[in-house]
């Protein structure tokens, strides 16, 4: 008797030959049914979870957007910043969110702020965003000039440093991150790549 999982594999492969090679020639990476070995960033994947940044789940969502409370976290895991905790909503986030306790702590660490008594975790963040926050909670002096070729990068509503600008100077003499400081969005695996390559420089 034919395998019906077989038939549907096999008619599934013919009529998607470049899916074919990635089932048969990749293996997951970390554990991520869509991360495999041969994503660019499984390297990156791979270092953050064996640093306690990630936590294993069946699923990474590499292409999806990263918003200011994924950026957060891993951050601030990263920085190796202890956590302080709240019991109370804070700035429109409940008390019971998985990440009020790092916007909680990056807000006493004096890196970001409220706008309009809201920190709008759900909103997309911009690689300047993130790189600067990571600057700041790694304590990564600012360049003594912001003038560095880089523009284009919007005053954010939630940061409070006014050397915006100095910071992303300071991350391209790093080689952090040559290009791309605009305001465009990242998704999850270049979050992640961009935080590897900070930490690894």
């Amino acid at each position: 008797m034919l395998n019906i999982a077989s038939i549907l594999l096999a008619v599934a492969l013919l009529l998607h030959p470049l899916s074919a090679e990635r089932v048969f020639a990749a293996t997951a990476c970390s554990g991520y049914s869509d991360v495999t070995t041969d994503d660019w960033y499984c390297e990156a994947v791979t270092n953050m979870q064996e640093q306690g940044v990630l936590s294993p789940m069946s699923q990474f969502n590499p292409a999806k957007t990263a918003n200011r409370a994924e950026a957060l976290k891993v951050i601030t895991e990263a920085s190796g910043i202890s956590g302080i905790e709240t019991a109370a909503p804070f700035f429109g986030i409940s008390a019971d969110a998985w990440f009020v306790n790092y916007f909680f702590t990056a807000y006493g660490q004096q890196v970001i702020k409220s706008k309009n008594g809201s920190m709008n975790p759900e909103h997309p963040i911009t690689k300047a965003e993130f790189l600067i926050i990571f600057m700041q909670l790694f304590e990564i002096e600012p360049a003594a000039s912001s003038s560095c070729g880089i523009t284009g990068v919007a005053r954010s509503d939630w940061l409070m440093t006014d050397q915006q600008t100095a910071y992303l100077c300071r991350a391209k003499e790093l080689g952090i991150a040559t290009k791309g400081f605009g305001d465009a969005t990242m998704t999850r695996a270049v979050m992640m790549q961009v935080l590897y390559n900070a930490i690894s420089r």
